[in-house]
């Protein structure tokens, strides 16, 4: 279930951009290793405290804890600041999919798009296509 939820490299730069959005998991780093690790809430569907990981609760810690969002719920939130990223498939060869992602930024709601095009790098799956995406989204917010 880990490969629904966004990395905990692209977590710190969404902390960094103001992200303070509701998630049920959060990523943390070990004290010795700062190695990251990601926990997902299991305590029989309720949260933490009766209340989900909030980046502006989790804080500054010495643990580096990043709430852990789901990437549509970081696509809806990008699309809320005015960014629109998708990432689609163009099959190659024998049934081979490579991803390619386009992105639009939006001034205002009746304005029409600015295209930013399709990022030249092909991916081999949705999830790097989306990383990629959301780490280039993040840079004009």
């Amino acid at each position: 279930m880990e490969n629904l939820f966004i990395s905990y490299e692209i977590a710190k730069l969404l902390k960094e951009k103001g992200f303070n959005e509701p998630c049920i998991a959060y990523h943390r780093e070990l004290i010795r290793s700062k190695e990251p690790i990601f926990y997902i809430n299991s305590n029989r569907g309720r949260f933490k405290n009766g209340k989900p990981f909030v980046n502006s609760e989790l804080g500054d810690n010495k643990y580096n804890m990043v709430a852990a969002p789901m990437f549509q719920q970081v696509i809806d939130w990008l699309e809320i600041k005015g960014v629109s990223i998708w990432a689609f498939p163009v099959y190659r060869g024998e049934n081979i999919a490579f991803f390619k992602v386009n992105m639009a930024k939006f001034y205002t709601e009746i304005d029409t798009q600015e295209l930013f095009g399709i990022l030249n790098d092909t991916f081999n799956t949705k999830k790097e296509a989306l990383n990629k995406s959301i780490e280039e989204a993040l840079k004009l917010i």
